[in-house]
């Protein structure tokens, strides 16, 4: 998925943030490289 894909799913940047549990900066951030980063895990 593409970050717009994940905006336009969720609506805005601030509603993706908080469906995603990172920060508005974040997605901002994903925006500007066209991508969204594999999420991490704690084993």
């Amino acid at each position: 998925m593409k970050p717009e894909e994940l905006i336009r799913h969720f609506g805005d940047v601030e509603k993706a943030a908080a469906g995603l549990g990172v920060t508005p900066g974040a997605v901002y951030q994903w925006l500007a490289a066209g991508e969204i980063p594999p999420l991490r895990q704690s084993d």
